[in-house]
C-alpha cells in the first residue's frame, strides 16, 4: 500500500496561528491531540467546513482572514467565507452521527435505537415523510395532529402504536360480534326452525280451532239442556199420571152438559112454579153448587190434558245430538295444539331474527377482523417504512429496532454486536452511501473526541485498520498534554 501523503494547513484559524496535518494517502485515522482549548474541535470544524460544511469557526484575533487548505480545495474566511478549486475527496455530511450510530450513549436499548436510526437516516440523507405512511392500509385511522411529523422515529412510533391501539379496538369489536353471534345461534337451541312461524297463518288456525271448541261446547250445552228437560218432562208426567184421580175431560164435559139441562129446566119450573120456588131454589142451589164443582172438575181435567200434551211434545220433540267424547276432546286438544303452535311460532320468529342479527353481527366482527389484521399488518409496515428509507442490506428496523443478520440469528440486535462490528457496520455503511455505486474516491469523516477515547485500543486499532481497509480518512481529536499536533494512528 502506498504511504505517500498530503497535507490540510489551517491558518489563523480560532487559536491556531499555523497547522500543517499530514495525511496518509491511503487512508486511516489522524488523531489531532493535545490539550484542552488548544484548538483540536476547531481543527474538525475547519476540516468539515473545507469539505463544504457551513464555517462553524472564526478568524484568529487580530487577523483579516482565515485560510484552509488541502485535497484540491482552499477555504477563505474573511467576512464571509469562499472557496476555491475542488475537493479531490468524498465528504460525508453529518458525520458526527456514526459516532451517534456506534454508541448513542443512551443506556435503554429502544431510546437508543430510536437515536440509532435517527443518525443514519441524516447519515445517508434518507426522509421519512406523512405520505410513506399515508400509502399503508388503514392510515385513515391516524390522528396526524398528534404526531411528531419532524422526527421520523417519533411519527413511525407514534402512527404504529395507533394502528396497534385501533387493531385492538376492532379486535374487541370483532369478539362482541363473536359473541353476539353465538348468542342468537343459542336462541335457536331445540327449536324446530322448519316449523311454520307465519304469526298470521298460526293466528288464523288458533281463531279456528278456538270457533270449533266453543261450537263443541255449545252443542254440548244445549244437549245437555236438552236432555235435562227430558227427564224431568218424564218425571212430572210420571207423577201428574199417578196422582191423579178426577174424571176425563169427556167425562166432565158430559156431566157438565147434564148439570147444566137440569139446571136449565129447573129454572124454567121455578118460573113456571112459583109455587114451587122455595123447593125450586133450593133445588137450584143444590144443582149451582154441583155444576161449580163440575166446572173445576173439567177445568183440572182440561189442565191435566194440557199439560200431558206439553210434556208429551217435549217428550217427542228432536233432541239435539249429543257431541261424541272424542269430538269433544279433538276440539279441545285442537285448541291447545294451535296455541302451542302460535307460541312456538314466536319463538322461532324470535330465532330467525337474533340468528339474522347473529349473521349480521359475524360479518361484521369478521370485517372487523379483518381491518384489525389489516391495520396489525400496518404497524408491521411502519418498521419497513424505516427499513426501506435506510436502504440497507446490513440494517433493517424491526419492532422499532435497528437488527442485523448474523450467525447467531437473522434479528440480531444491532447494540448486542461488539463495539468493533458496530464501528465496521458503520463505516460501510457511510462508505456504501458516499460513493454511491463507485468504489473510487477516498471517503473524509470526522468524530467526536468522546466517541474516539470512548474506544478502548484494539477497537481503536481496528477502526484505523477498516480505515485503510476502505480508503476512509478519519480526523479524531484525543486529549493530550502540550500544544495541539497531528499525527497518524499507527494501528498495532
Amino acid at each position: 500500500m502506498s504511504t505517500a501523503t498530503k497535507s490540510i494547513k489551517l491558518t489563523d484559524v480560532g487559536p491556531i496561528a499555523h497547522l500543517e496535518i499530514e495525511v496518509p494517502e491511503g487512508g486511516g485515522v489522524v488523531e489531532i491531540t493535545g490539550a484542552n482549548g488548544v484548538g483540536k474541535s476547531i481543527v474538525l470544524e475547519a476540516v468539515d467546513a473545507l469539505a463544504g460544511a457551513k464555517p462553524e469557526f472564526s478568524r484568529r484575533d487580530g487577523c483579516d482572514k482565515s485560510l484552509v487548505t488541502g485535497f484540491g480545495a482552499t477555504l477563505t474566511l474573511t467576512r464571509a467565507a469562499s472557496r476555491r478549486g475542488r475537493l479531490d475527496c468524498i465528504a460525508i455530511e453529518g458525520s458526527d452521527e456514526v459516532a451517534t450510530l456506534i454508541d448513542p450513549g443512551i443506556k435503554d436499548p429502544e431510546k437508543a435505537d430510536a437515536r440509532r436510526i435517527k443518525a443514519l437516516l441524516i447519515l445517508i440523507a434518507a426522509e421519512v415523510g406523512q405520505d410513506a405512511f399515508d400509502a399503508l392500509p388503514g392510515s385513515e385511522f391516524i390522528d396526524w395532529d398528534s404526531v411528531d411529523r419532524a422526527d421520523s422515529v417519533a411519527m413511525a412510533a407514534s402512527v404504529k402504536r395507533q394502528f396497534q391501539k385501533v387493531a385492538r379496538e376492532e379486535e374487541e369489536l370483532a369478539a362482541n360480534k363473536a359473541g353476539e353471534f353465538d348468542f342468537s345461534r343459542k336462541a335457536a337451541d331445540g327449536l324446530d326452525m322448519d316449523a311454520e312461524s307465519d304469526a298470521e297463518k298460526l293466528q288464523a288456525a288458533l281463531e279456528d280451532a278456538i270457533g270449533h271448541d266453543a261450537a263443541m261446547k255449545t252443542k254440548v250445552g244445549a244437549a245437555t239442556d236438552a236432555r235435562d228437560r227430558l227427564t224431568i218432562s218424564r218425571t212430572r208426567l210420571t207423577e201428574i199420571t199417578e196422582s191423579y184421580e178426577g174424571p176425563s175431560v169427556a167425562a166432565a164435559s158430559e156431566v157438565f152438559a147434564a148439570k147444566c139441562n137440569i139446571a136449565n129446566a129447573v129454572k124454567r119450573e121455578m118460573n113456571a112454579l112459583r109455587e114451587e120456588l122455595a123447593a125450586s131454589e133450593r133445588k137450584y142451589a143444590d144443582a149451582s153448587r154441583e155444576e161449580s164443582a163440575a166446572i173445576i172438575d173439567c177445568n183440572a181435567a182440561k189442565e191435566h190434558e194440557r199439560i200431558v200434551a206439553e210434556l208429551t211434545q217435549v217428550i217427542e220433540a228432536d233432541r239435539p245430538e249429543m257431541p261424541s267424547d272424542e269430538d269433544v276432546n279433538c276440539a279441545s286438544d285442537a285448541v291447545s295444539t294451535s296455541r302451542v303452535a302460535v307460541e312456538r311460532g314466536a319463538l322461532v320468529r324470535n330465532a330467525n331474527l337474533k340468528l339474522a342479527d347473529g349473521q349480521a353481527a359475524r360479518e361484521a366482527g369478521e370485517a372487523h377482523a379483518a381491518t384489525a389484521t389489516q391495520l396489525r399488518e400496518s404497524a408491521d409496515a411502519c418498521d419497513d417504512v424505516l427499513s426501506n428509507a435506510v436502504s440497507s442490506d446490513v440494517l433493517r428496523v424491526k419492532d422499532g429496532r435497528l437488527v442485523t443478520k448474523t450467525e447467531r440469528g437473522d434479528d440480531t440486535f444491532l447494540c448486542e454486536l461488539s463495539q468493533g462490528e458496530r464501528c465496521r457496520i458503520a463505516l460501510d455503511i457511510v462508505v456504501a452511501r458516499a460513493r454511491g455505486t463507485s468504489l473510487e474516491g477516498r471517503v473524509l469523516l470526522t468524530v467526536p473526541q468522546e466517541f474516539w477515547e470512548g474506544l478502548d485500543d484494539d477497537n481503536q486499532a481496528g477502526v484505523a485498520r477498516l480505515a485503510t481497509e476502505r480508503n476512509v480518512l478519519i480526523f479524531a481529536p484525543r486529549a493530550t498534554s502540550g500544544p495541539i499536533r497531528a499525527e497518524a494512528f499507527a494501528a498495532v
